[in-house]
């Protein structure tokens, strides 16, 4: 048997299923396993759908950007190489 302590997801509807299945034998009691989800790096102003759906029940939410994380206050702004502020 294989119970996940820890399932990292980055975006595609593939993962759907598989996090879905976390969250349902958590509710079940059979397994604790955290999950992360990182949006797409070319998610500026507005979620993936596969981000909409997930984002309520994930244990933390991974976005890049700062016009992300205003409008969901549960993400986690991680910063990248590239700067978000002008350079004039």
């Amino acid at each position: 048997r294989v119970r996940p302590d820890f399932v990292l997801c980055n975006g595609p509807g593939t993962c759907l299923p598989v996090v879905l299945m976390v969250f349902i034998l958590r509710i079940l009691g059979v397994a604790a396993g955290n999950v992360v989800f990182v949006e797409s790096f070319c998610r500026v102003k507005h979620l993936s759908l596969t981000g909409r759906l997930l984002y309520p029940i994930v244990d933390k939410f991974i976005v890049h950007w700062p016009e992300l994380r205003e409008q969901y206050p549960r993400a986690k702004l991680v910063s990248s190489f590239i700067s978000h502020h002008a350079h004039g």
